[in-house]
Formats: structure tokens, C-alpha cells, sequence
């Protein structure tokens, strides 16, 4: 499957048929080498094409600012948002511009506007150049040459909106040089190829998730996570990340990375890792309720076991409302892992 994500035609909207947007999603977490970055991108019901290419980018520049500086490095020692520190990442960005195909001015607006975690302040640009603009800085923060957008699309979206997403899909597509794949109940269009991906139609048989309430609309843009990071959009990973560095038992720990199972099996992205303790933690949002999700999430957390591997699971919310509680989860669950290891090593 990676060489197909590879070689799907480049820079232009397609229908992807064959699997709804949650089962492509899935199959592109850990995003696989040869793949373009994957942005999904949650739309809103809306028949004028400018506001909805308009909502695109603001979405998109939301996701550049919460992952500056990955895409500038040289920005990554600057502190606060002094005049000082300001100057410092222009700078750093008019260079690189000067070295690449990035435009140093956009750049050094981003830059600025990601020092101060903001998106106020790219409109003195054209929509043009911030689509092109925007779409390199996400590419390079995963060192990618190409990027895809997932936009699923529901069976509630009235006619005229549908129209106008794909118009501002293709207006995207030509001047931000990303492919944008439209799955679940896109409707033929003549301009627009289908393409079959080939997965299975329906989730593996495990049980059902349990019922929740309905939950409010999240982040209209979801990306990547970065490996050695908590994800820069999760409140949740972020709270975590900044209560455990206070704690030394939590040392040794590793943020969303890759476990490979071997050649046979595909590998998976834990959100945190305890390599010596073989000990992972996953953060759940509310994406992780969909049957898909929720069935890969039972088949990996069994392969994890096999191969070894403890997992405990929190939800956001869990995080967010109560981090004392899985913060002592956590350390007693490392306790129980070190003091077994050390048991083990006493009779070896």
C-alpha cells in the first residue's frame, strides 16, 4: 500500500472511492515513508467557493503556527515575543527564502505570527501566495516533497455546498501544488478522476464501541504528529508532557514514536514510549470513536501485547479533567514494569 499512496496522481482533487476517509486515515498512521503528508481537513456546509478556499487557508495557517518552528529551525532557540526575538525569527526566515523557493516576506510574516501563536497578520498576502506559501511550510516540516488533503465528505452535504468545495478544491489544488482526495460520499464529477484505494469496506469484527454523546465539532484541520513531540494541536499530549517533565521517574520516555512489529506486520505510532519499560501510553480524542479507529485500536493493543508491550489508554478528556490521577496511573504502572524487570535480572 505505500507505493500506492505514492503514485496516485499529483497536484490535482480526486474522488478516492473503495473506503471512507476514517479507514484511509487509518491506514496512513504511521504515515508511511514513500507517502505525501496527509492533512485532513473536516469541511464546513457552505455554497460560496471564496469563503470556502478562504476557510482552507485559515485552517491551514492555523496548522503552520501550532507546528512553527519544526518548518524554520533556526528559530527553534528563540524565546518570547520581544522586539528582539521578532527580528530574530524574520531573519532567520528571509534566509531561508533566500536559500529555497519559500518567499521571504510570507515567511517571515509566518514566523512571526508563529512566535506569537496567531494566524492575525498574513492577509496584506493574496490568497495565491498564501496557499502556495502555506502548503511548502507544511510539506517541509515533515520533509516531504508532495502533500495530500483528506476532506471527507458526508451525505448531508447539500448540492450547492458540495459544488463549492470542489471548485475551491481544484483552486487549491493548482495554486498550493497539493493533491486533495475526496472520500466517502463525494459525488461524480466529470473533471474529477475516481480512483479505487482498494481497502476493506467494512471495520474488523470486534465489539462495538461503547456509546458516548454526540461530541462537539473539533479541529476542522488534523495533521501529523512530529517524532519526539507531543503533537503541537493536542492540549491533552501537551498538558502531559509538561507535567511529566517535572517528575524523574518519567525519564526515558519517547513521544509518538514508530514500533516496528517486524517485516510482517505493519508497524504503529505509540503517542508515548517507554523503550526499557516496553510500556506505552496512547492518548485518545474523539476520533478514536469510529468503528474503524476503534477496531485498529483493539488489534494493535492485542499484536502490542504479543509482542510484549503494556498499553494504557486515557482519553482526552481523562487528561484535561483529571491529570493527577493518570499521572499516578502512569507511575505506578512503571514501578510495576521496572520492579519486574529488576526481579528478572536478580535471577538471571
Amino acid at each position: 500500500m505505500i507505493a500506492f499512496w505514492a503514485q496516485l496522481p499529483a497536484d490535482r482533487v480526486l474522488r478516492l472511492v473503495g473506503a471512507d476517509a476514517e479507514t484511509i486515515a487509518a491506514q496512513l498512521d504511521p504515515l508511511p515513508a514513500g507517502a505525501p503528508v496527509v492533512i485532513a481537513y473536516l469541511p464546513h456546509a457552505e455554497p460560496n467557493t471564496a469563503k470556502v478556499a478562504e476557510a482552507m487557508l485559515g485552517e491551514l495557517a492555523v496548522a503552520a503556527v501550532e507546528l512553527f518552528p519544526q518548518w524554520l529551525p533556526a528559530a527553534s532557540a528563540v524565546a518570547g515575543t520581544s522586539r528582539l526575538a521578532i527580528a530574530a525569527v524574520r531573519a532567520a526566515a528571509h534566509d531561508l527564502g533566500a536559500a529555497t523557493d519559500h518567499f521571504g516576506p510570507f515567511l517571515a510574516d509566518l514566523a512571526e505570527c508563529g512566535l506569537k501563536r496567531r494566524t492575525a497578520g498574513l492577509g496584506r498576502f493574496s490568497p495565491e501566495m498564501r496557499a502556495a506559501g502555506l502548503i511548502r511550510v507544511l510539506k517541509q516540516s515533515y520533509g516531504k516533497r508532495a502533500a495530500a488533503i483528506l476532506i471527507p465528505v458526508t451525505d448531508g452535504l447539500p448540492a450547492d455546498s458540495h459544488d463549492a468545495l470542489v471548485s475551491a478544491c481544484e483552486w487549491l489544488a493548482q495554486h498550493g501544488r497539493v493533491s486533495i482526495w475526496l472520500a466517502g460520499a463525494a459525488r461524480a464529477h466529470e473533471r474529477i478522476p475516481a480512483i479505487d484505494v482498494m481497502l476493506p469496506r467494512h471495520p474488523p469484527d470486534v465489539d462495538a464501541p461503547p456509546e458516548v454523546p454526540k461530541q462537539p465539532r473539533g479541529p476542522a484541520v488534523l495533521y501529523p504528529p512530529l517524532a519526539g513531540r507531543p503533537h503541537p494541536g493536542s492540549a491533552a499530549e501537551q498538558m502531559l508532557e509538561a507535567a511529566l517533565e517535572r517528575h524523574s521517574w518519567a525519564s526515558g520516555r519517547a513521544w509518538n514514536h514508530t514500533y516496528d512489529f517486524g517485516p510482517l506486520v505493519n508497524p504503529v505510532r505509540l503517542d508515548l514510549w517507554w523503550r526499557d519499560e516496553r510500556f506505552a501510553v496512547e492518548i485518545d480524542g474523539p476520533e478514536h470513536r469510529g468503528k474503524w479507529r476503534y477496531a485498529a485500536d483493539r488489534r494493535r493493543d492485542r499484536l502490542l501485547h504479543n509482542d510484549g508491550v503494556s498499553v494504557l489508554r486515557f482519553t482526552n478528556a481523562e487528561v484535561l479533567d483529571d491529570l493527577d490521577a493518570v499521572l499516578a496511573a502512569i507511575e505506578q504502572f512503571l514501578h510495576i514494569r521496572r520492579a519486574k524487570q529488576w526481579e528478572l535480572s536478580d535471577h538471571a
